[in-house]
């Protein structure tokens, strides 16, 4: 197989056999092709598919080369390891880090798949390359819709700042926010107030059950029944003191006086940029590009 691969071969005319009709294989072998046959476990006798429900386990012939081999063969980027009871597991190098985080949130590049290429219209990808120096030349580009469009990584990200302090937000549609945020602070005013007076609720009756129960145990003789009174006042008052511990808690975070709050919402509404370009997150920040929209419009002089 391996032979005909390298020297290729002919496929022939099945009514005419003489007559050629396409030319296969001829490829040589390369690095990256050698190195998955290395680590595919097969060769060591081992197999892990879909119907051994990904489970390693020995084939019935013993495999070209014994495990140790194997092992040796892939120098710990895969190793086979077979337990004293027969059980075969099959472990894997841990990627680079750089692989594992390789997807769309990225903090070197917070806005990958958030801008659309000017060409068409599609999410710009991003990476760095590398100069003959060794240099890394950061960068945003689009090369895989029939194209290749190019923009460095900090020339983009100024544009992005650029335009970011230019906006500004209508008189409306500032009434707009600061009436939903109104609403939504008196709804969750009003929900923390109802469970406070709960808990006083709860605290008031407590201690009608704890007098109750003094009074009864001024008029009692019988010792037994002194004794599961007093057991009785002693989890009442534990009770009544863990939940003034809870009240006290939730008086603590009681939402920010009214005109505080409506007053730090006009200040970011009408300063987009600080809520944006100075988000300490930067994978965060691109997260508010929703602020882009129709809503806003930039300054005009």
């Amino acid at each position: 197989m391996a032979w005909a691969s390298v020297l290729g071969f002919v496929v022939r005319d099945e009514d005419d056999r003489s007559k050629v009709i396409a030319n296969s294989g001829g490829k040589q072998l390369t690095v990256k092709a050698m190195h998955k046959l290395l680590r595919n476990p097969i060769y060591a006798g081992i197999n892990s598919e879909k119907w051994t429900d990904n489970k390693p386990i020995r084939c019935v012939f013993n495999g070209l080369v014994s495990i140790d081999l194997f092992n040796r063969a892939n120098r710990g980027k895969r190793v086979i390891i077979e337990s004293p009871s027969g059980e075969i597991a099959v472990h894997a190098k841990r990627p680079p880090e750089h692989l594992i985080n390789k997807g769309t949130r990225s903090s070197e590049f917070p806005f990958k798949k958030f801008v659309l290429c000017p060409q068409c219209k599609n999410p710009l990808t991003a990476s760095s390359s590398r100069g003959k120096s060794g240099k890394q030349y950061p960068a945003y580009h689009c090369s895989h819709h029939g194209h290749y469009y190019r923009i460095p990584k900090q020339e983009l990200e100024d544009t992005i700042a650029a335009f970011t302090r230019n906006l500004t937000v209508s008189t409306d549609h500032l009434g707009a926010v600061m009436a939903a945020v109104s609403a939504e602070w008196h709804l969750r005013n009003q929900s923390q107030l109802q469970e406070l007076q709960g808990i006083e609720d709860r605290i008031t009756q407590l201690k009608a059950d704890a007098a109750s129960t003094v009074a009864k145990i001024r008029i009692l003789d019988s010792p037994t029944a002194l004794k599961f009174m007093e057991e009785d006042l002693v989890r009442i008052e534990q009770q009544i003191t863990a939940l003034t511990d809870e009240k006290a808690k939730k008086e603590a975070e009681k939402p920010s006086e009214f005109g505080r709050v409506m007053g730090r919402v006009k200040y970011f509404v009408e300063h987009l940029d600080e809520v944006i370009l100075q988000q300490i997150d930067p994978v965060k920040r691109p997260n508010f590009s929703a602020l882009f929209s129709s809503n806003c419009r930039p300054l005009t002089k």
